[in-house]
């Protein structure tokens, strides 16, 4: 699993080097409105794209925090819970933030949000899965027990970065396409 993440992400920054940039991307060269074709499959609205990114990794870790028993033994059991709730509330953020905070102005190529979608995904169904591979296998528990440490940092973190965005999408008007005139 570590070795095909590594792979990926190896594979995303040598095309970055390289000048292959994906075209969300801030270093990517811009098409001028009069060049830019109309919206197709090939380019739909930034918007449209980003919860094709987020929306998968989202109903992945809500269906399994709904459907997976979390019964049985309480410390490797709340572990998984916790590790579910985390990326359901993340990637529920994520989509929330898509539909009601951001304020988007250009498109995406289809070609940018399905690798960043199958990512996202992927990561999310790794990281339960693995997480159900280690509570099965029974290991012992640590020493120190620091999940509720993890979980108030996790909710700074998750209210600091919502808040962050909420302050960003203000200082936008919604005519504002983002570049600096």
């Amino acid at each position: 699993m570590s070795v095909v993440g590594v792979v990926s992400l190896g594979n995303a920054g040598l095309s970055e080097l390289r000048g292959n940039y994906m075209k969300y991307s801030k270093f990517a060269a811009q098409p001028s409105a009069s060049t830019s074709p109309s919206p197709s499959w090939s380019s739909l609205p930034s918007r449209t794209r980003m919860l094709v990114a987020y929306t998968p990794a989202f109903l992945a870790a809500l269906s399994s925090l709904l459907l997976l028993h979390h019964g049985g033994d309480g410390a490797s059991s709340s572990r998984l819970f916790l590790v579910e709730s985390a990326l359901a509330v993340h990637f529920f953020k994520r989509v929330f933030e898509t539909l009601f905070v951001h304020k988007y102005s250009g498109t995406m190529a289809a070609g940018t949000a399905i690798p960043i979608s199958v990512s996202y995904f992927s990561v999310t169904t790794l990281t339960i899965y693995t997480q159900i591979l280690t509570q099965e296998a029974l290991l012992p528990e640590p020493a120190m027990d620091l999940r509720l440490y993890g979980v108030v940092l996790f909710l700074i973190g998750i209210v600091g970065n919502f808040y962050h965005h909420f302050l960003l999408s203000k200082l936008r008007s919604s005519g504002d396409d983002g570049k600096k005139k």
